[in-house]
């Protein structure tokens, strides 16, 4: 037997150009903190785009689970809704409650899967409510983050006598997802009077007591949620939980949020959330579009990561000057345009409520993406765009003598051409910026958004008392490294080529290993020669970014796999060897696939099948035993049944191309079989897909 030592190469994500277009999504849930705010939530969906003609499937599985919830096959054409949650009934899996705060959940929140890169977003609607949240794929995955929520003003009255909606029913939320196991989370930079609601405190007074530090451990996928509730506030101190610093060992995704928050303007029952991105994908420079609302309901909240930050609104400096953590928020100052010109010395957070009326109560929360030019985002679909009720706006962000395009994604057809050539954003912002704007048809469902150079675009629900926003695009898209050959590759010599994949537009790279510097220069590939983590960091000279890929990890599954001859690339020529050299009963790895939950092969197992019968057909007196695998996902019994019918199928097309019944023998052994890889197991959930495909094979025995 040929003694080979296998590796497996775990990729922590995929991401490509455009960051919020991704093949991967992480969807923290929503908190509400009572049966009336859970009703206010209201009736929730997925809803799933891409820009990609082909049809493809995409996996969606609820927190730690590792069978999909469902699987929906989406195009440029055909994007999909998924109902998570009617109105007035709790979605199981979306919507929590006090009962589930700083605990660690594994039936909650969504993450999202495919082969192809798609836009995801989440967005609820009860009556004057909306919330509408858009992930920002794997540019949402870091280590350093800080919390924003909507700006409320302070009051210690229910805001609707008579209807029973008090401060115990308002709370704002941070919902937490771990995508590593072992990752550890500590929530600190915690102000004067904030306090999560069962979180230990520190003050000797009711009037001095604020939050401890607080330290979590979360695994892969688990999720974890903290809340302020508006009684807990101190009269003063309800916006104070701007700026509370997240920080991780591993990669989380953060989302943030406000449900029956009063409005800046002191009125009404306000949702808003969103998903943030960490630190290292913020900007220094924004731009703000109003929405229908005035200036004390459209306020931008402003937060810093650094000491010593610095803002200029419309180019004139403010006079207070930010530590880390620390907000600034402004009444306004929008120009005739409806627009704010926001910049700062240091990457700050901006976070905008955006109101669907002039007069309170109701306004939404947005997370705003910074002006990014080097984004390369220039193809936005945007699915459903009238799901929330009243028009759907699309608001663009881009650069002067820029041409953009909207589209009925359905028809193909173009339906306005937006082009500004004069910077409306502000006489001497840096790059000459413009914003356009368009309403789309109601008889329009969904739309496309093309331009010829970088954009950030929004849709935006506004309807009477509320409005709702989602971002698009917005953040660089780090560059990905992968194996040369796939995720799956022979550990040979001690060598392998690690390759830049996803956005290569850098001026050049440093790569490291255990972070370490081992290289730097122009080079989109390294050889590398040892177990353990790699990551690589893409400098653009012109746009002064420095970003840094996801890691890959290098581990071994085990030493030795025996296998004869295993995993030829050439499979028919191994079980011709085999027959030649008289071997007893050897057995040969054939890469066949199967359609997901179908004993039918996929179009390019056909053709290595078709070799088989071709070597069969050769030699004449050989009788083969085909034997069929499965993971170990789903029920045993199921498996089996499936393997079985997979073989079966097999046999039937042996059979149909000529190959006498006598001479195959079809058996499935479900997932009775795993190769022996280490550190994997279905029951603590830590096989990774990589592993699992390994054991969704096919082999030939032969039994002459």
């Amino acid at each position: 037997m040929k003694k080979i030592l296998l590796l497996l190469l775990l990729s922590k994500s995929m991401i490509y150009v455009h960051a919020q277009l991704s093949t991967r999504h992480y969807l923290p849930p929503v908190y509400a903190n009572s049966e009336l705010a859970t009703s206010n939530v209201g009736t929730s969906s997925l809803y799933l785009s891409t820009p990609v003609d082909s049809v493809f499937t995409v996996s969606v599985y609820i927190g730690t689970s590792k069978t999909p919830f469902k699987q929906i096959d989406i195009s440029a054409k055909t994007p999909k809704g998924i109902l998570l949650g009617k109105k007035r009934e709790k979605s199981p899996n979306l919507v929590t409650d006090e009962n589930l705060l700083n605990k660690k959940l594994e039936k909650y929140g969504y993450r999202l899967e495919a082969d192809i890169p798609f836009f995801a977003s989440i967005r609820c609607q009860a009556g004057a409510q909306g919330i509408a949240i858009s992930s920002k794929g794997q540019s949402a995955l870091g280590t350093d983050f800080r919390v924003g929520h909507m700006f409320i003003s302070s009051t210690k009255k229910p805001l609707k006598e008579g209807e029973g909606l008090g401060l115990e029913d308002r709370s704002h939320f941070v919902s937490i997802m771990a995508t590593e196991n072992n990752t550890s989370i500590t929530l600190s930079n915690i102000k004067k009077g904030v306090i999560y609601r069962g979180l230990p405190t520190t003050g000797k007074s009711e009037k001095a007591k604020t939050t401890s530090e607080h330290s979590i451990i979360l695994n892969k996928f688990e999720v974890y949620i903290m809340a302020n509730i508006f009684s807990d506030f101190h009269f003063g101190d309800e916006n104070n939980s701007f700026g509370t610093s997240i920080t991780s060992s591993k990669p989380i995704a953060v989302n943030i949020g406000s449900v029956l928050a009063n409005s800046p303007a002191g009125r009404g029952n306000d949702n808003g959330a969103d998903q943030i991105v960490p630190v290292d994908k913020l900007g220094k420079e924004y731009v703000l579009l109003r929405g229908q609302g005035t200036d004390p309901l459209e306020r931008p909240v402003i937060v810093a990561t650094k000491n010593g930050t610095r803002i200029k609104l419309n180019g004139e400096d403010v006079s207070q000057i930010l530590n880390n953590g620390d907000y600034f928020t402004t009444n306004g100052d929008y120009n005739e345009h409806g627009n704010l010109h926001i910049s700062a010395n240091e990457a700050i957070y901006v976070y905008q409520t955006m109101a669907g009326a002039k007069a309170p109560p109701t306004c939404g929360l947005n997370f705003i993406p910074p002006l990014n030019e080097c984004s390369k985002a220039n193809e936005i679909s945007i699915p459903y765009i009238h799901a929330l009720r009243g028009s759907a706006t699309i608001n663009v962000v881009t650069k002067e003598h820029t041409e953009v395009e909207i589209f009925d994604e359905e028809t193909g057809k173009t339906l306005e051409t937006l082009y500004n050539s004069k910077s409306n954003v502000y006489p001497y912002t840096r790059g000459g910026w413009v914003t356009l704007q368009y309403t789309a048809p109601e008889n329009v469902n969904h739309l496309k958004v093309i331009s010829d150079d970088a954009i950030t675009v929004a849709m935006t629900n506004n309807y009477q008392a509320y409005g709702a926003a989602s971002y698009y695009s917005g953040f660089t898209a780090p560059p990905v490294i992968e194996p040369h050959g796939g995720n799956i590759a022979f550990y040979k010599n001690k060598q392998l080529t690690l390759g830049i994949k996803g956005n290569k537009s850098y001026s050049s790279f440093e790569w490291y290993y255990e972070g370490k510097l081992l290289k730097k220069g122009r080079a989109k590939s390294i050889i590398i020669d040892k177990t353990g983590s790699y990551y690589v960091v893409g400098i653009d000279n012109i746009c002064g970014q420095r970003v840094q890929s996801p890691s890959y990890t290098l581990t071994p599954i085990q030493e030795i796999v025996e296998i004869e001859e295993v995993y030829a690339e050439k499979p028919h020529n191994e079980i011709e060897k085999a027959i030649l050299e008289d071997e007893l009963d050897p057995t040969v790895l054939v890469n066949l696939n199967y359609k997901y939950n179908s004993p039918e092969l996929t179009e390019t197992s056909i053709a290595p099948l078709d070799d088989i019968i071709a070597t069969l057909q050769k030699h004449k007196n050989v009788r083969i035993q085909i034997r069929a695998h499965t993971d170990c996902k789903g029920k045993e019994e199921y498996n089996l049944k499936l393997s079985q019918s997979r073989a079966d199928f097999v046999k039937t097309y042996m059979v149909a191309k000529g190959i006498s019944t006598d001479r195959l023998e079809a058996v499935g052994l479900g997932e009775t079989e795993p190769l022996p890889l280490t550190n994997c197991s279905c029951e603590e959930n830590s096989c990774s897909e990589t592993a699992l495909a390994l054991n969704r094979r096919s082999e030939f025995r032969i039994i002459k």
